[in-house]
């Protein structure tokens, strides 16, 4: 009889260390990337569209920084372990802006911190930089 409870409290323990990962992936844990859109130079905020891609080309985020006061974006909806692209366009100004991200493995949710450094267009370029 004892062996059998040593038995069933050992496949107990494996049940409830495995739930932290089963829930994760029953509800869709998901990651969100969130920053600030500056200018390269100055550090000043900037207004542009911001986009977000999968591996495959499908655009799952469309929007545009929260303001020029502040330049601050934030997606979510990320899945932990994916790629992504973002692209930060639509502004006269500033050169448009491509970079690809891994969002890391995680069985929790996360905000990943990621700021964008935009070069001016029209900036000529400065000696000694």
């Amino acid at each position: 009889m004892r062996k059998i409870t040593i038995i069933a409290l050992i496949a107990l323990m494996g049940l409830v260390s495995s739930y932290k990962v089963s829930e994760a992936q029953f509800f869709g844990v998901v990651l969100s990337l969130t920053g600030y859109v500056v200018d390269s130079d100055t550090k000043e905020p900037i207004a542009m569209r911001v986009e977000a891609f999968d591996s495959k080309g499908n655009r799952i985020y469309y929007g545009r920084t929260k303001s020029e006061n502040d330049g601050y974006y934030f997606i979510t909806g990320l899945k932990p372990g994916a790629d992504y692209t973002i692209k930060l366009s639509d502004n006269e100004r500033y050169a448009d802006k491509v970079e690809k991200i891994s969002m890391p493995e995680t069985d929790e949710y996360q905000e990943i911190a990621k700021d964008f450094l935009i070069n001016n267009k029209f900036e000529t370029a400065h000696p000694g930089k």
